[in-house]
């Protein structure tokens, strides 16, 4: 798993390379937040959550678990507690 760090803003860094944000900003906290109230949502049902495409989160969700904030159980994501 790699180091995570935020910002003030909730922006998510790797702090293992610096630079710019990982997942920064609204989509990321958009998908934590609705992840929060209705955990267990498949990559498609989270999508039309967010109203973003599901090619987005196929891309964004292993990245995001990779920082440790959610986890994948069989096709369900949720939050990491």
């Amino acid at each position: 798993m790699r180091a995570a760090m935020t910002d003030p803003e909730g922006a998510v860094y790797d702090a293992t390379t610096g630079g710019r944000p990982k997942l920064s900003g609204k989509r990321q906290q958009a998908v934590l937040a609705t992840l929060k109230r209705e955990p267990n949502l498949t990559t498609i049902e989270l999508a039309e959550a967010v109203d973003v495409a599901p090619n987005y989160l196929y891309g964004m969700m292993p990245r995001m678990k990779e920082l440790g904030l959610v986890q994948r159980q069989g096709k369900l994501w949720s939050v990491v507690d």
